[in-house]
């Protein structure tokens, strides 16, 4: 199932500012959410809201638990 064509912008925005470090910029990014007509962006919105403190303060770090989960999930499927 393709995700709605609206969504691609804001999700390749979300993307930019994890892989770029911008968690000064979240606020704005959750702002357009909230102005588009994108029901499962809200939903995502509002659960970054839940800890908006922490999720803010981890975008900047350079921390990754990607090797971690990718190791666990071929060990698991085998």
């Amino acid at each position: 199932m393709l995700p709605p064509s609206g969504a691609v912008r804001p999700v390749r925005d979300f993307a930019r500012l994890l892989t770029e470090r911008r968690g000064q910029d979240l606020d704005a990014w959750l702002a357009a959410v909230d102005a588009d007509d994108l029901p499962a962006l809200h939903s995502f919105a509002r659960g970054l809201r839940k800890d908006l403190p922490a999720v803010i303060a981890g975008l900047p770090l350079p921390y990754s638990n990607g090797p971690i989960e990718g190791a666990r999930t071929r060990r698991s499927s085998c």
